[in-house]
């Protein structure tokens, strides 16, 4: 039985184009199922042998190695004789397919830790940057707004120790999609393209002012 596994938050919004290439899929991050629910379905099911291949169409950085972590940890939690291999490519391109379901896969063992000391602790960061990607925002644009932000921040030397950004579900003042949240500021932004992005990295991230232009208000 083969499993495609998205890697990266954008892989759910390809779900009809994956499901078009496998019956299954699953995602490590928000999609549905996760990847522990669809081992669960299989099991239960009564697959015996499991081959997941890592998907990523958009070239954006993916856990390959969080894909291993969790199918071993799911291993660990269940008694039941369960093989699971992981292709050692990832899917980039959907006519590859056919290709690497030809290559050897590597066996998960339940060594791969899901938790690490570097792990323990909230990060230190400056502020905390939420950019949604609800349904209309990112109707409006927020995957360009969510790409902005990653390339200014980078552009301008700022790494996740300074602002660590999450992309979420809905922030629910839709009518002013795309939306940014900066914390513990708790100054919210309404209307973000790419082209706000630069000003307010520089004004409110680094200078530490907030962009009145595109503060959104509370009530």
């Amino acid at each position: 039985m083969t499993v495609l596994v998205g890697l990266n938050l954008r892989a759910a919004q390809e779900h009809e184009k994956l499901r078009g290439l496998a019956e299954h899929v699953a995602y490590l991050h928000l999609g549905e199922p996760s990847l522990c629910t669809m081992l669960d379905e299989r099991r239960a099911a009564g697959d015996t042998e499991l081959t997941l291949i890592p998907v990523n169409l958009h070239g954006e950085p993916g856990q390959l190695s969080w894909l291993r972590r969790v199918a071993a940890h799911w291993l660990r939690a269940n008694d039941h004789p369960l093989t699971i291999q992981v292709g050692t490519r990832v899917l980039t391109e959907p006519g590859e397919l056919t290709e690497l379901l030809t290559e050897p896969a590597k066996p998960v063992t339940d060594a791969a830790p899901l938790c690490s000391p570097a792990w323990e602790h909230v990060p230190a960061y400056r502020h905390h940057l939420f950019v949604c990607r609800g349904p209309r925002c990112s109707a409006k644009g927020a995957e360009r707004t969510a790409a902005a932000v990653k390339e200014t921040l980078r552009d301008n030397g700022i790494g996740e120790d300074q602002v660590l950004v999450t992309q979420t579900g809905c922030l629910f003042p839709c009518n002013h999609a795309p939306v940014l949240a900066v914390h513990p500021d708790d100054v919210w932004y309404g209307r973000i393209g790419p082209r706000e992005v630069p000003g307010i990295v520089a004004e409110h991230l680094i200078g530490g002012r907030a962009v009145a232009a595109h503060r959104l208000h509370r009530g």
